[in-house]
């Protein structure tokens, strides 16, 4: 990797990490899901003796998740109900309905206590536990689908309560998991070897490896350039699917993004003239399903895909810091953007006067890596 690429894996690593959940609201957000699953499994039994489970899903399990753009609204913390009851037994409307007694049930619990009681919402599927400038919980009723392709698939309600829904958000993690296998286990290693602790205790969500970097950019762009235009905005799951097929396992966050980006559409099947992105989870699931019946969907995705692919290609091409973090701020915002740059230019300095900033024989470029040592600059314009 030469100098440039290797500052500009830098600079998105800093940025795409400065849109991540910050450390202190994931605490508090794991904190609060624990605290709900733990109640929710205990009064299940109380009130309809037999088993129940809730686990995260979406980009909170896969170390995704992406500040939205407008940070007073919160983080989405995506989670899985799961009962243990046959489809013959209940409905899709019961099985709301209790979700939501139950609910009430634990923010009616919380009163007079010093926890942080949130405000509960009714979804069109799911109930939503809001906390005010933190994040929000989207918990999700759902039952074992005992028809289904895996021993961990689910069915979850539709948004109209009709039909029910095939799902599988642990199969598709574990995919996800796969197609970064081998960076993953790097990356969490070194952690480890960083904190001075056994890989185990590293929460494998918060690992920032290249896919993960590349899928939370990806996210951005496509929230600020939907910004105005809502309608049909592409979905996260297509998003990170594409991203994940796409990538073949580089080690930099830059490498990693130019390939999936130039790859995202070669990824997309056609099956009789009928566009298809199968579930890796449940391959008879078409993720673009929707872009049959309504067309402009599919139009609006390879708009944004024609614009992020413009947007990457500016920034990769272009030369010195301040040009590049130029065309960043345009495609991932200006305050992440100059945070990151900022954030880049003090690890230099540090560097720099730390001693290690190496210079390249030859070209002259300046950074970590080179053949000649740069000396540590003092405050009285020597060099020691």
């Amino acid at each position: 990797m030469n100098e440039k690429d290797d500052a500009l894996s830098e600079l998105l690593d800093l940025l795409s990490s400065g849109l991540d959940m910050p450390d202190a609201v994931y605490d508090q957000a794991t904190s609060k899901y624990t605290e709900l699953s733990r109640w929710l499994s205990k009064d299940h039994i109380q009130r309809f003796d037999t088993d129940a489970s809730i686990y995260p899903q979406g980009s909170m399990r896969l170390g995704t998740i992406v500040m939205p753009v407008d940070e007073t609204s919160g983080c989405d913390v995506d989670l899985v109900y799961l009962r243990e009851l046959k489809k013959s037994s209940t409905t899709q409307e019961r099985l709301k309905a209790q979700l939501g007694e139950q609910l009430r049930g634990y923010v009616e619990s919380l009163k007079g206590s010093r926890e942080t009681i949130p405000s509960l919402e009714d979804g069109r599927r799911c109930w939503t536990l809001e906390y005010p400038g933190a994040f929000h919980m989207d918990v999700l009723p759902a039952i074992p689908d005992e028809d289904g392709p895996a021993s961990d698939a689910i069915l979850i309600p539709d948004r109209d309560l009709r039909d029910w829904q095939h799902s599988n958000p642990k199969g598709y993690a574990a995919w996800f998991e796969e197609r970064e296998a081998k960076v993953l286990a790097s990356r969490l290693e070194e952690v480890a070897k960083a904190a001075e602790v056994e890989v185990e205790r590293i929460p494998r969500e918060r690992a920032k490896t290249p896919l993960r970097q590349t899928v939370r950019l990806l996210k951005r762009h496509r929230d600020l350039w939907c910004q105005g235009n809502h309608e049909h905005k592409p979905t996260s799951i297509i998003i990170t699917t594409l991203a994940a097929l796409a990538y073949s396992s580089e080690a930099t966050t830059a490498s990693a993004l130019q390939a999936v980006v130039g790859h995202m559409e070669e990824r997309i099947e056609r099956r009789n003239g009928v566009y298809w992105i199968a579930n890796p989870a449940n391959p008879d699931e078409n993720f673009a399903d929707k872009w049959r019946s309504e067309p402009s969907r599919g139009s609006r995705f390879f708009e944004w895909l024609s614009a992020l692919q413009a947007d990457v290609h500016e920034a990769t091409s272009r030369t010195g810091i301040h040009r590049i973090v130029e065309t960043l701020s345009t495609a991932f915002g200006t305050a992440v953007s100059d945070g990151a740059a900022r954030a880049f230019g003090n690890r230099y300095y540090e560097t720099r006067t730390a001693g290690d900033l190496r210079m390249q024989a030859g070209s002259g470029r300046v950074g970590k890596s080179g053949q000649v040592r740069v000396p540590p600059h003092t405050n009285y314009g020597e060099s020691g």
